[in-house]
């Protein structure tokens, strides 16, 4: 089958990596590469290497995300590099140079790691990959699934082998018409794979962090397409239960989860009063380009609402009193009050700060209690529909005088 794209015509683009070598003063990796860099040489030198390994289908734009951390990972796998984390350090970067015939001693490769400083420009000619993008027209004559190319008879009737570009969670456009009755695209006149990390890219999950706690747990998703603002996270058939979450980088989207979700369609009213039941749930994310695959997260039973305090200290008159109440469990933030008796006088009940949400910071009685005494008092804590007491006293004893 042949594609026609935009000019009627199948065009296969690819890069076709060469080898030129060039003098003293070439580049070669010097640097520690990793997530998020952009418009970077080194990044780009690399995304050549890959290439020309087979490991990286890509444009050459020296950005480095999923698709050069992908081909990295599996560059280190193949040369046995361990961990195969995707990051490109010092034993990375050494193999990556004698790959590339650059000639980079192994001090010169540690002065780097540890400085960022290029090594000394007094170097044996080195071996530079450039690429160049081209056209490639021919007639597909097999399709290899196993590694993930096919083969294409030229005009010239030479054949080539073509990474396939198409991939799970690749970003294309495709011009066509679909079949009402099985819903399958055809007579496809366009087809193009598109960069994920585009404004307009439709948004992908690559990872939950955690993969399972209770409710109120704060969360991260990383993957590509996340606006700026205005991201929104459905819970199972719950949608848009948690709307404008912000995504500074465009990778990571951090949200705390739920103890009722709701969506933001529905009326409070018709929202659920009950905290969410334990199990496994699914989770997307969606903004104005898109929505999002799902990735699953566990959902685990929280502990009864409790306080885990058992008694105060004694303290003499005249003297600093400092001591907290602790809480554990409960599905929502923690509301302290006293709910019985009172304190010594010139002692202060109140909740500690916090910056977390929901906020379950402990109780805090402070102050320099001045008449003598046992106060006994009741503390209730409360957490959304929940609520608990325990009884504690506070023993403020006389201090003791010099008889002479």
């Amino acid at each position: 089958m042949m594609l026609s794209m935009k000019k009627g015509l199948i065009a296969l683009l690819i890069i076709a990596s060469v080898f030129i070598a060039y003098s003293a003063h070439a580049a070669v990796f010097t640097k520690d590469l990793d997530w998020g860099l952009q418009n970077n040489a080194q990044v780009q030198q690399l995304q050549t290497l890959l290439t020309a390994q087979g490991l990286y289908s890509g444009e050459i734009t020296g950005n480095f995300y999923s698709l050069t951390l992908k081909a990295i990972k599996a560059f280190q796998a193949k040369e046995g590099i361990s961990p195969a984390n995707g990051y490109f350090g010092p034993k990375t970067r050494e193999r990556a140079n004698e790959l590339m015939g650059a000639g980079i001693s192994s001090s010169d490769q540690k002065s780097a790691a540890e400085t960022d400083i290029p090594p000394a420009q007094s170097r044996p000619t080195a071996t530079r990959m450039v690429s160049k993008v081209k056209t490639y027209e021919g007639i597909i004559t097999q399709i290899n699934m196993g590694d993930n190319t096919f083969v294409i008879r030229l005009r010239d009737g030479k054949t080539i082998t073509i990474k396939n570009p198409l991939e799970s969670q690749a970003f294309v456009s495709v011009k066509g018409v679909m079949d009402a009755t099985t819903g399958i695209v055809g007579n496809i006149s366009d087809l193009a794979v598109k960069d994920r990390e585009s404004t307009d890219a439709i948004p992908v999950v690559m990872g939950i962090n955690p993969g399972s706690g209770t409710v109120g747990s704060k969360i991260t998703l990383t993957g590509t397409g996340f606006l700026k603002q205005k991201n929104s996270i459905s819970i199972g058939d719950m949608k848009n239960a948690l709307v404008d979450i912000p995504s500074s980088d465009g990778k990571t989207a951090t949200f705390v989860f739920p103890a009722a979700p709701c969506s933001a369609d529905q009326a409070k009213s018709a929202c659920p009063q009950s905290v969410l039941t334990p199990g496994e749930y699914t989770i997307s994310l969606s903004n104005a380009n898109g929505l999002s695959n799902s990735a699953k997260f566990i959902v685990l039973a929280l502990p009864q609402l409790g306080i885990t305090t058992d008694i105060l200290p004694q303290v003499t008159a005249g003297n600093r009193f400092e001591a907290k109440i602790n809480g554990i469990g409960g599905a929502e933030g923690y509301i302290w009050r006293i709910s019985e008796g009172k304190l010594p006088q010139d002692l202060l009940f109140a909740q500690s700060a916090c910056t977390d949400i929901p906020c379950k910071s402990s109780a805090r009685i402070s102050g320099t209690p001045s008449t003598p005494g046992t106060y006994t008092f009741t503390v209730t804590l409360v957490s959304g529909q929940e609520n608990t007491s325990r009884q504690f006293s506070i023993v403020v004893v006389q201090p003791l005088t010099n008889p002479y």
